[in-house]
């Protein structure tokens, strides 16, 4: 595995994190938090607080006390009410930190507990904040006349994941102007919320992003929360003041229950499919999650009888932190596992089944392609690299001749397919339309600056956006230059998810390339442009989940991985990865390489690892299973230069597989991730009981 360069910055010291910025007389911000789930609370007792020290509760908010995205919101501050533990109640501020741990162990808080609802199962039909019901055909039907029912219920548990570096946020109130350093993905929403909060105009606020460690926590709402803070500390204040926050990021278990209805040919002819997630106390992030799993729980396949049932769930859990492939890597895992079971109880291999289970979705803008053929190809080409059939054959046969003391004795071996899609525009989380912009600027000696809020720190974009700019004006990506990241300099090009950025604003840089080479001709300089586009507002998910998979704009990946399992200590040794994957045109392959590595290393580690990784070792490469990659380059039109962007889409992909190979290998069907060599050793035990 290649070093990133980013990585390499890092290493030695050269890159500068929001926690390395030093301000001259600078205080520090203190959260002070709720410890209980729900409630109320009531300040009962404030110490005399020494000059220079500051003590801010929601009432001395100036402008809006409500933290916005998608239809719901949150208060910054609790005014009386505690929805989870861990809210923010009040704010303290001053020069000295041990000083502001004293103050905040003085000050008296009562608080007036009440039941909370802290899982699926405990909630009431008053928990549920959404509910979709989506039909196709007659599935009840199905069900009266079906030769077999098969049914399972899918689980994932929680996980958590500690942030490689704190979330810090730095905010400076000067002469009416205010300056924040923050680690936010999308630095237009960070700055929107400040303003409204400090009820300042847009303009009196500029967010700019250092450098940051790129993860797979969330780095909207929580960034937005803690710049919001340091923000008024410092309006309040008028010192610049530094927060820093250590948190974890959580994935929240979730249940999906597919009953399938089966013909006497062995073949599904009808599902029932219900989805429940859990969304924490505030609709804040998860309606896009929520989407996610929608549009992905049937994955890539299509009966003519389908039903499904799914509900959002409000507990009393903090909200705003999650993984960043929550709710179509559940969705994934349940309906690639359940193929997997499906084909294992009518005795058929696995690729059969979901090769005769492939959707056949007319492709975008009308044309005319079997996108079906295009899908299967890419099974195809990862089953015969692997030689999966034969080896999913051998495997099968050894386990159904073995007795125990051979399980006891001799490795387990097994191995799983999937196949999974991704895409930046099947979410369509906008509420309403939505303008992102980029802009270009060409000087005399051929130098091109580029504005862009979406390429952040992470050096892969910065060199892709390069290379299509490149490519496109025959210079070298020597004479390209990216502005620093910031609201003031840089226009609003939306949030930074990959695929999004890559397509979208990538095709914004191409059309505004072109502009270029024709004002060019003119011979006066700089030239410069600015390239936007309107994203419409969502459209119906139903719509969406029945007529249409788009699957012309989505990238798709199939895998499969080969594992075997050691007697005695149940480790799971990934010894084999194949993966064939259509993206598009494939424009920088080193670096392709480099991401879909890193998110097969994601995808394993989020089906086996419950803990938060605390140490965030690297694994070394002589300890990485062999991996085999195949890219099925087919241009996409409405991407820069045909490319689509990659993604998660690997880490999708290799979950479901990895947990299938195991399933075969201990010829147990596994319904629930994360899978530690303890809950591999409890399906062991509870099958021999």
């Amino acid at each position: 595995m290649a070093l990133q360069e980013e990585m390499i910055q890092t290493l030695k010291g050269f890159s500068k994190f929001a926690s390395d910025i030093k301000i001259k007389n600078s205080y520090y911000g203190k959260i002070i938090t709720s410890p209980i789930h729900k409630g109320t609370f009531s300040i009962k007792n404030l110490p005399e607080l020494p000059h220079e020290y500051h003590f801010i509760t929601a009432k001395d908010i100036p402008g809006k006390n409500k933290l916005s995205l998608y239809t719901d919101h949150m208060p910054f501050l609790s005014e009386k009410e505690i929805h989870f533990q861990g809210e923010p109640l009040c704010l303290l501020c001053g020069p000295l930190e041990d000083k502001l741990e004293r103050l905040a162990g003085q000050i008296h808080i009562e608080y007036q507990e009440k039941t909370p609802c802290l899982s699926i199962e405990s909630a009431t039909e008053t928990d549920i904040l959404q509910k979709e019901y989506l039909h196709k055909g007659n599935a009840e039907q199905t069900f009266l006349k079906c030769a077999k029912i098969i049914e399972n219920e899918y689980r994932s548990d929680f996980e958590e994941y500690q942030f490689i570096e704190p979330q810090t946020a730095i905010a400076y109130w000067e002469n009416k102007k205010l300056t924040v350093y923050c680690t936010t993905k999308n630095l237009f929403y960070t700055r929107n919320n400040i303003a409204k909060f400090l009820n300042i105009s847009q303009n009196q606020a500029n967010v700019i992003v250092p450098d940051f460690v790129q993860d797979q926590g969330e780095k909207q709402i929580l960034p937005t929360l803690i710049a919001s803070y340091a923000a008024l500390l410092s309006y309040t204040a008028k010192k610049p003041v530094i927060i820093s926050y250590n948190n974890t990021v959580k994935r929240y278990p979730s249940i999906i229950r597919h009953k399938t209805a089966i013909d006497e040919n062995h073949l599904p002819i009808g599902a029932k499919i219900e989805l429940l997630m859990d969304a924490g106390a505030f609709n804040i992030a998860y309606p896009s999650i929520f989407k996610r799993a929608l549009f992905s729980v049937c994955g890539a396949y299509e009966l003519d009888n389908v039903e499904i049932s799914a509900s959002y769930i409000r507990t009393n859990k903090i909200p705003f932190t999650r993984f960043l492939n929550t709710g179509a890597l559940e969705a994934f895992f349940a309906i690639e596992l359940h193929t997997s079971n499906i084909a294992r109880v009518c005795e058929l291999d696995p690729y059969t089944l979901k090769t005769n289970l492939l959707q056949r979705p007319q492709a975008k803008n009308t044309q005319k392609e079997d996108s079906s053929e295009r899908i299967k190809e890419i099974l195809d080409d990862v089953i015969k690299r692997s030689d999966f059939l034969r080896k999913h054959g051998a495997y099968e046969a050894f386990l159904k001749r073995k007795n125990k003391a051979d399980q006891l004795n001799s490795p387990m071996r097994g191995v799983g397919l999937s196949l999974c899609f991704f895409g930046f525009d099947f979410l369509d989380e906008y509420t309403k339309a939505t303008k992102y912009s980029i802009k270009l600027s060409l000087h005399k000696n051929n130098n091109l600056t580029i504005y862009t809020s979406a390429v952040e720190t992470d050096q892969s974009l910065k060199q892709l956006f390069a290379s299509i700019a490149s490519r496109l004006l025959g210079i070298t990506p020597a004479k390209i230059s990216f502005v620093s990241q910031n609201t003031k300099d840089t226009p609003d090009s939306g949030p930074l998810t990959e695929t999004r950025v890559i397509t979208q604003i990538g095709k914004l840089l191409e059309q505004g390339c072109h502009s270029l080479l024709t004002k060019k001709k003119k011979g006066k300089f700089p030239i410069t442009i600015t390239k936007t586009n309107s994203i419409s507002a969502a459209q119906d998910t139903k719509a969406k989940l029945y007529k249409s998979t788009y699957c012309d704009s989505l990238t798709w990946c199939a895998a499969v991985i080969e594992i075997e399992i050691q007697p005695v200590t149940i480790e799971v040794i990934c010894k084999n990865i194949w993966l064939t994957i259509e993206a598009g045109t494939i424009l920088e392959l080193d670096k392709v390489r480099i991401q879909v590595e890193k998110e097969i290393l994601s995808g394993i580690r989020s089906v086996t690892f419950k803990q938060a990784f605390k140490d965030h070792k690297y694994t070394p490469k002589q300890n990485l299973p062999l991996i085999s990659l195949s890219f099925l380059e087919k241009p996409f039109k409405h991407g820069p230069l045909g490319a689509k962007g990659i993604g998660e889409l690997p880490s999708l992909c290799v979950a479901p597989a990895y947990v299938a190979a195991v399933s075969q290998a201990i010829g147990i069907n596994i319904t629930k991730f994360p899978l530690t060599p303890e809950n591999i050793e409890g399906y062991l035990i509870k099958n021999e009981d």
